[in-house]
């Protein structure tokens, strides 16, 4: 090891331990600190940018959890926008992972626009950062959100109408679609107390200049409001602005909870929605599952408070109704919500369908245009099952069990020429094609079929075809997926 690289290794040793002992492990929020525990032995990433936050995260989780087994990567995205400021970030972070003995991944934006959109930067951030854990495996990024950014996050979703789903976040441990667990260890921590720590263990960090800007919605929040906020305030904020997230959180999980029943009986054999249990259920729960219903149609993922509102009101209302959305047409009567694709073409407008990311952990419903519904259910695997698949009582036509892990996530696409996959018990692979064509499902259908695939791009199943044989259900898995096609679609002519 060279002289400058042992010194800079003893100088973050040094800044993590005086740290560490100002800021002890029980200062973790709860619910982070349950899922690393878990997560023990795997590969974490830690997003840093270089400031006070993130210095802080990345040193104090190499102080609490240096000895848990797995690695640590350190993940730095730099935007661009601030030149040689930007650059020399990433070679603080850069020299801080090597202080630390972590890995380092850093990221450019090359095509930043100019005076981008904070939701922009985020996206292009994500994307560096789902890109670089599907690369290394990483099973979970932390963040070193604090307690200020729960208090500017609730005045923020406040002024934005939110409910209390939104109210709670930021959580100490949420996921973003497909992608590994986000983990926020010091959530509970205000800024100021965690900036004195720094400071009285001498720990250097970085200052994003761009953070006193008022043009970006947030940093007027930190600057104006929250100070205003704070000094207003007659009691402790920190503990207040904790219980409140705690609070929402709990209704929103007991809500969500209520919705997933109430959504089972709400829904029919077509994919739609029943009306009747719908109008029976509080307000609230009901409109969890039409908001949910409606997020699930293909291509509706981002959908308008707006939209919600009117679909919620004319599904408990009286009078039937119809307006579009997307590439859908969404349709009131008196006992259902039912929503068709509006291409004439449902051929094409199938094929032209984006990959879909469901959770395979919590029930779902997805309706495909041009073909019909697929619901997806997490089962446990019993004797009685077993026995069953052991005798071939399913009908792949329509259903299947796969075993994947109830933390991961499966995609939805439709069929492409040369798709292989080994199906269950076959001594290797073959064409998707020639499946379709054994089980006499016609060419014309097969397009307007989803096919199932892992995240990595295995192909898991196909309505009409067998599993493929690494998803086989088999004593001992902890639980299975069972997924159900209600198909809509009749042979032309």
């Amino acid at each position: 090891m060279a002289t400058g690289e042992r010194d800079n290794r003893a100088f973050w040793t040094a800044c993590r331990d005086r740290l560490a002992a100002l800021v002890p492990r029980t200062a973790l929020a709860r619910e982070a600190a349950d899922c690393l525990e878990r997560e023990r032995g795997q590969t974490w990433g830690v997003a840093c940018s270089g400031g006070v936050d993130s210095v802080a995260l990345a040193l104090l989780v190499d102080a609490w959890f240096r000895l848990r087994g797995g690695a640590s990567v350190l993940l730095h995205f730099n935007h661009g926008l601030r030149g040689e400021a930007s650059d020399a970030d990433a070679a603080f972070v850069g020299g801080l992972a090597q202080g630390l003995g972590c890995g380092y991944e850093t990221g450019r934006w090359t095509e930043a626009p100019p005076n981008p959109p904070e939701a922009d930067c985020r996206r292009a951030r994500w994307a560096f950062f789902d890109e670089a854990c599907r690369r290394r495996r990483i099973a979970c990024v932390l963040l070193g959100h604090h307690l200020d950014d729960v208090a500017e996050s609730l005045l923020m979703r406040a002024g934005r109408g939110s409910g209390t789903a939104g109210l709670a976040a930021p959580r100490p441990v949420s996921r973003g679609g497909d992608g590994p667990a986000r983990v926020r260890p010091l959530l509970d921590i205000a800024r100021a107390d965690l900036e004195a720590a720094m400071r009285e263990a001498g720990v250097p960090w970085r200052e994003d200049s761009t953070n006193e800007s008022r043009r970006h919605t947030r940093n007027r929040m930190r600057l104006d409001v929250l100070p205003a906020w704070k000094a207003a305030l007659p009691q402790d904020w920190r503990r207040a602005v904790a219980r409140t997230r705690c609070l929402c959180a709990e209704d929103a999980d007991a809500l969500d909870a209520l919705a997933a029943e109430l959504a089972l009986a709400a829904a029919p054999e077509n994919g739609g929605l029943l009306r009747e249990p719908l109008r029976a259920a509080h307000r609230a729960v009901a409109r969890r599952v039409v908001e949910r219903w409606l997020r699930g149609l293909h291509g509706l993922a981002d959908v308008s408070a707006g939209a919600v509102d009117a679909l919620v009101d004319a599904a408990l209302g009286a009078a039937p109704a119809a307006f579009e959305a997307g590439a859908w047409r969404v349709e009131v009567d008196s006992a259902t919500v039912r929503a068709r694709p509006i291409p004439a073409d449902a051929d094409c407008a199938a094929a032209a369908l984006p990959p879909r990311t469901v959770p395979a952990g919590a029930p779902f419903a997805v309706a495909w245009p041009g073909g019909g519904v697929l619901h997806g259910e997490p089962v446990a695997v019993t004797e009685a099952l077993l026995a069953r698949l052991g005798r071939g009582g399913v009908d792949p036509e329509r259903e299947v069990f796969l075993s994947v892990p109830v933390a991961g996530a499966l995609v939805l696409r439709p069929w492409r020429a040369g798709d292989r996959y080994r199906p269950l018990g076959a001594p290797g692979t073959r064409k998707l094609q020639d499946a379709f064509v054994d089980r006499g499902i016609p060419a014309e259908r097969r397009g307007r079929l989803p096919v199932v695939t892992a995240r990595d791009g295995t192909v898991l199943w196909a309505p009409g075809l067998l599993p493929a044989e690494c998803a086989r259900v088999l004593r001992g898995c902890p639980s299975a997926l069972r997924l159900t096609y209600l198909d809509r679609w009749t042979p032309s002519g």
